[in-house]
């Protein structure tokens, strides 16, 4: 086994003598002269490299050992001498090129093979082995504790638990927070971004019903999990709840125009009046509406946050009707607990007054959405008169 060896070292030796005779080689030698204490090499892998500067010393003798020098610029280098051998003053700046582009690859191998051998090399939020599953398990409990504290009127308490940063902003912390007036509050998600820090996407509920949602930024500093900036919930968050609000309101209207209630109750909360629908003025409009537009969701604060739908229907040549719905989770589920149709200015009918019909549970849902208590007691309307 042991003659082997020394027979492929041997081997390896004169193939490595044979690429230094001809000029070739110096990338391997100055790979393995830089990383050479990051990777050691196989004993065959030593033997060939030995056989390139081996090489190289007979081919020139005068020249320095240091393969790296040779293609540095610098010293009486034989790719910058002026014998008729030597390469001409254009393939000496291509050779400089070169070994910039070899350099720069170089630095970049060994950067990553010294984070492979240190185990650090991250992806995303997996940054200090810190997983998105990892902080879902954390931030429940961390944010029982900062929100005890800062309802309590004691940030300080708080303060290991803050980036420093955002502990010297009361404002923020009173955003977070407000001082004696906590309810509740729900993270509706947690996502983990690509420069490792972790976003929960929050809802909180102040007294007496004042709900808010922002997005709480969270990362690891020196090993240690922290809350390191709050701000407005962001457009990704809130995107997919508007289109479907939209949906929602687009449907209830299509749906009331062709008289279908099934459709309808299936939309909205069981105690939602819809009785209106059926009056003579409504259904005249109804049966003159065109198509929709002027669509617009916004977040509306109203016995807790809901999404506001507004958009006009066209009626005949100079008409329009104005469609307004809340639409609030409900048990899961996307639900209008809230509807409104009513002529613009110069199109109302005389004497005919106008409002909105709300669901009377709506603060029972927002309370049932943070588990203060149980559900609202359900009034099931009777079906709407034929």
């Amino acid at each position: 086994m042991a003659e082997d060896e020394s027979n492929k070292c041997q081997d390896e030796f004169g193939k490595g003598v044979e690429k230094g005779l001809r000029g070739e080689g110096w990338l391997e030698a100055v790979l393995d002269e830089t990383i050479g204490t990051i990777v050691s090499g196989t004993k065959e892998w030593k033997s060939h490299i030995a056989g390139i500067h081996a090489g190289r010393q007979q081919q020139d003798p005068q020249g320095s050992k240091n393969v790296s020098e040779k293609h540095s610029g610098g010293g009486s280098s034989s790719y910058q001498s002026s014998n008729a051998s030597s390469p001409s003053a254009g393939n000496s700046f291509g050779l400089l090129i070169g070994g910039a582009i070899c350099a720069m690859v170089l630095f970049l191998m060994i950067i990553g093979i010294s984070a492979l051998r240190n185990g650090q090399m991250t992806l995303g939020a997996a940054n200090n082995g810190m997983t998105v599953d990892s902080a879902k398990a954390l931030i429940p409990a961390f944010l029982n504790r900062l929100y005890k504290n800062l309802n309590e009127g004691n940030p300080a308490a708080a303060g290991a638990m803050l980036s420093s940063e955002l502990a010297r902003d009361p404002q923020k912390l009173d955003y977070i927070c407000r001082p004696f007036a906590y309810r509740a509050h729900y993270v509706e998600a947690v996502v983990g971004r690509t420069d490792g820090d972790f976003q929960a996407r929050t809802h909180v509920l102040f007294k007496p019903m004042e709900e808010r949602i922002y997005v709480l930024h969270f990362r690891i500093v020196r090993g240690k999990f922290i809350l390191a900036d709050v701000s407005g919930a962001d457009g990704d968050w809130l995107q997919l709840k508007r289109a479907i609000a939209l949906d929602l309101g687009r449907k209830f209207a299509y749906a009331a125009k062709a008289g279908r209630k099934d459709i309808l109750r299936e939309i909205t909360t069981p105690s939602l009046a819809l009785s209106k629908l059926s009056d003579p003025e409504y259904q005249y409009r109804l049966e003159k509406m065109g198509e929709v537009s002027q669509e617009q969701v916004d977040v509306k604060s109203s016995h807790g946050l809901k999404l506001n739908v507004n958009f006009y229907s066209q009626r005949g040549t100079l008409c329009q009707d104005e469609w307004s719905f809340l639409v609030d989770n409900v048990r899961g589920e996307d639900k209008i607990v809230s509807w409104d149709f009513k002529p613009i200015v110069g199109c109302y009918s005389l004497f005919k007054s106008y409002s909105s019909t709300e669901d009377p549970n709506l603060d029972s849902y927002t309370l049932e959405r943070f588990g203060i208590k149980a559900a609202a007691t359900e009034t099931v309307e009777q079906p709407v008169p034929e």
